[in-house]
């Protein structure tokens, strides 16, 4: 009984060195990066600020990252709002909404929203520097994907979030609503 424990303990103090240095590492590497997409403007430098390290040893007061869905508690600003098909057509109304596509690429190619930007969910960084010129950070932005239980437009909408955009919404209907309601849609490759 006395090894067992033992042994347990031991176990126990491996696995908090490699955390430890795997925590380190991450920092280490995470730093310059975050430090460089601030440089270029990728981010904006308050998030490189925000998120250039993994804290080892915290108080936790701060709930750890938020999820999209439940970001009704978060600050002004920093919320990432699910709409459905009729709040669509009114914010639609305001004009200036840039419709994002968080499909793969196929997908999109073969039939988004009119004006949509494909930005896949899983090329995020790429595409964040692709788009950086072109959607500025308090720009509103409409989050979609299929729709339903797909997930992909909540992924990306996070991600856009943590770089800093801070008008974000999630349309839960996704391109299968808008399909089914009759709406124009176009298809090819994005321009």
């Amino acid at each position: 009984m006395i090894i067992s424990i033992k042994r347990d303990l031991l176990y126990a103090v491996v696995i908090t060195v490699i955390a430890s240095i795997l925590g380190l590492a991450t920092n280490t590497a995470r730093t310059p990066i975050l430090a460089a997409l601030a440089e270029r403007g990728t981010i904006h430098p308050t998030q490189y600020n925000t998120y250039k390290g993994v804290r080892l040893i915290d108080n936790w007061s701060h709930g750890g990252w938020e999820r999209a869905k439940d970001s009704e508690n978060a600050p002004e600003g920093k919320r990432i709002k699910w709409i459905d098909y009729y709040q669509l057509m009114e914010l639609n109304k305001t004009g200036g909404i840039r419709f994002i596509d968080a499909r793969v690429l196929k997908e999109y190619d073969a039939g988004h929203i009119p004006g949509a930007i494909p930005w896949p969910f899983n090329e995020f960084l790429e595409y964040l520097v692709k788009y950086h010129d072109d959607i500025p950070f308090n720009a509103p932005v409409v989050v979609y994907c299929e729709g339903g239980t797909c997930d992909q437009s909540v992924s990306l909408a996070e991600n856009l979030q943590i770089v800093g955009y801070a008008d974000i919404y999630i349309y839960h209907g996704g391109f299968d609503e808008w399909k089914n309601m009759g709406m124009p849609v176009e298809q090819g490759e994005y321009r």
